[in-house]
């Protein structure tokens, strides 16, 4: 049985994401990688899955999972401040069609961007592409939850 990490664990892995956030010769994707891994572990998912370290799959599926980890946690992040998952929808084609365009090459999400736009921006800089459908957004971002119990 491995022990739980201590919430000063957790603060010092928080440390270490901000630190490797603010690492100009760190990837953009790294960056983003860490930082939501960590946020993942705060809410509850165990670090190897967070981290993308669980199940044993080779090199490529672990790559892909940590990309689209990195995408549903941000889309995650959106429907937070939207409130409902048809207004997600909404947000992601409005963001999509307008200011994605603009800003898609840069390396860092512009300043002027609301939350919601924020959260959408690193989404779609995680490289995979976003549900186009209520149900595929929901099956991104778990939502409604299927892990309770009554």
């Amino acid at each position: 049985m491995t022990a739980q990490p201590t919430l000063d664990a957790v603060q010092h892995l928080l440390i270490v994401a901000d630190a490797v956030q603010r690492d100009s010769h760190v990837p953009e994707r790294t960056k983003l990688f860490v930082k939501y891994a960590v946020a993942d572990v705060l809410d509850g998912v165990p670090p190897a899955e967070a981290f993308g370290l669980a199940g044993g799959q080779g090199i490529r599926k672990a790559t892909t999972r940590n990309v689209k980890g990195v995408r549903d946690a941000a889309l995650r992040r959106a429907l937070h401040h939207c409130g409902s998952v048809p207004k997600l929808l909404k947000a992601v084609r409005r963001f999509e069609s307008t200011k994605w365009r603009r800003t898609r090459n840069s390396e860092m999400a512009p300043d002027d961007l609301t939350a919601v736009e924020a959260s959408l921006w690193d989404a779609m800089h995680s490289g995979m592409s976003i549900p186009t459908s209520e149900r595929g957004l929901r099956k991104a971002v778990k939502w409604p939850p299927t892990n309770h119990r009554n």
